[in-house]
């Protein structure tokens, strides 16, 4: 059976995904949360840091988690006509210079994300999310390009593309 901080961060995770129970720019403590959850604070904190560093949820000093708003349709569109752009360049750059070893981490990570592919819901889509970005986040860091493998660069695609989209 799953943890209670694995289990908080389901349910949070379900009601984010729901966007009824928590709505895209609304603030959330851990407070109000443990409440809700029937939960001490520590897994309803760990839970917390562990959707931050997806990038489901930005911490404010001081004033608790805020949920980033829904990313617009326009914000999407530009986003992947940018991904358009570089991905293909870093795929390229990649092949060009990528060890034996490094090749067949992406393959085990493709191979990954074949199984993810069937599920469904918000947890199944979140763990294809995730390997996706780790398998981009190899390509780049395989290119060998400081400015495609940077923090700041990775930072520009996180912010958005994992977020719904906007009708």
């Amino acid at each position: 059976m799953a943890g209670l901080p694995t289990r908080c961060y389901d349910t949070l995770l379900g009601q984010l995904a729901d966007a009824l129970r928590i709505e895209p720019g609304s603030r959330v403590t851990i407070d109000v949360l443990a409440r809700e959850l029937g939960a001490s604070h520590t897994p309803i904190q760990d839970a917390l840091n562990r959707m931050e560093a997806e990038g489901l949820v930005v911490r404010v000093p001081h004033a608790g988690y805020h949920i980033p708003p829904q990313i617009t349709r326009q914000r999407c569109e530009d986003m992947l006509e940018l991904r358009l752009l570089l991905d293909p360049a870093a795929a390229r750059r990649s092949a060009e210079r990528a060890s034996l070893q490094q090749v067949a981490g992406l393959r085990r990570m493709l191979a990954e994300m074949a199984e993810l592919e069937g599920g469904s819901g918000p947890v199944a889509y979140d763990a294809f999310g995730l390997r996706d970005a780790a398998f981009h986040d190899l390509v780049a860091l395989n290119a060998e390009n400081q400015v495609l493998s940077g923090e700041r660069f990775r930072r520009l695609f996180d912010e958005g593309m994992g977020a719904d989209v906007m009708a």
